[in-house]
């Protein structure tokens, strides 16, 4: 395996390039295999997709030698940069293969936590990653609803989320999935696939939904940004144990509509602000993974300012136990 591809923001932090962000990632992230053999509708590296090679959602993912990228990964350890590396893999042998023979090298040589996200089918083989150093699996639903996995990965929902579920249960505490929110399905199904996953022990990332060139839905919108500040606040508020489902009302269309809670308990739990910030494994803030510079972030790759946390508390407080449809979805 001699050259490796890293996202651009990996590659500014190990000094490899000269891109300048404003919030660097805590979290290197690495890309296993090119070309998948799966044709999710919205990913760049599905079978079908015609975009450029290299690229992963709205992220360039340069190619460089492995050598370097790991002697640099080791230097930007020492120096606090980085707080964990992970692993993008398309679906595969080969990039299964890859994974096992980069987890005891990148563990030995870096000290950071190993988080991946990979296609698996067979529980033998995720416990044997566990065995070569692996701290955090993400299996990828994506889909919350059925009928939105029939549609953009072509496969049974069902299935998967019996993998998920059964992966969760062999290996508590270090099993993650992705949500990706916008690509048809309703705030009541995003919330209801949240649940069951916290239910189960699963750590949940949300991400938006990102149109990219050459893809299936390369002409699909991305969400209203209000509706993501719901789902996000939602969320946190389960995640904290604050609320529950049925604390939720929800009007015909699916929408988030009420919340059966007192508005300084919502307020209370939302006040850090982590609630929207990017979520997934620890460190992970991926800076630009759904968002365009100079735009409002749908995942804040870092804590936010009062003005930016009582913009995206706003969409959620509209709704606290106020009945009707939620407005300013523009």
């Amino acid at each position: 395996m001699n050259e490796i591809r890293i996202s651009e923001g990996t590659a500014a932090v190990l000094g490899l390039n000269q891109v300048r962000a404003i919030t660097p990632p805590r979290t290197a992230y690495l890309m296993i295999g090119e070309g998948c053999p799966r044709d999710c509708a919205f990913c760049a590296q599905a079978r079908s997709a015609t975009g450029p090679a290299g690229h992963l959602s709205r992220v360039v993912w340069p190619s460089y030698p492995t050598a370097v990228v790991i002697e640099r990964l080791a230097r930007a350890a020492e120096m606090g940069a980085l707080e964990r590396v992970c692993l993008q893999t398309v679906a595969g042998a080969a990039s299964l293969a890859a994974v096992r023979y980069l987890l005891p090298v990148l563990t030995a040589a870096i000290g950071l936590p190993v988080s991946a996200s990979v296609y698996l089918r067979d529980l033998d083989d995720l416990a044997g990653l566990f065995d070569l150093g692996l701290d955090r699996v993400g299996i990828a639903i994506d889909a919350a609803s059925p009928e939105v996995y029939r549609r953009t990965k072509h496969g049974d929902q069902a299935a998967a989320l019996g993998f998920l579920a059964a992966a969760a249960a062999a290996h508590p505490g270090r099993v993650s999935t992705h949500l990706i929110v916008g690509m048809g399905e309703t705030e009541q199904e995003s919330l209801t696939f949240v649940d069951w996953s916290l239910a189960q022990g699963i750590t949940v990332g949300l991400f938006a939904f990102t149109p990219v060139r050459g893809t299936g839905m390369a002409t699909v919108p991305p969400p209203p940004l209000a509706s993501y500040r719901r789902i996000q606040a939602a969320t946190e508020l389960m995640r904290r144990g604050v609320a529950e489902l049925g604390h939720y009302r929800f009007d015909a269309d699916g929408r988030l509509a009420g919340i059966d809670l007192p508005r300084r308990t919502v307020e209370t739990a939302l006040a850090d602000g982590r609630g929207f910030e990017t979520s997934g494994c620890a460190a992970c803030n991926r800076p630009y993974y759904n968002e365009r510079p100079g735009h409002v972030p749908y995942n804040y790759p870092a804590p936010l300012s009062r003005a930016e946390l009582d913009a995206a508390i706003g969409p959620i407080l509209a709704v606290v136990s106020a009945p009707g449809r939620p407005s300013g979805d523009e």
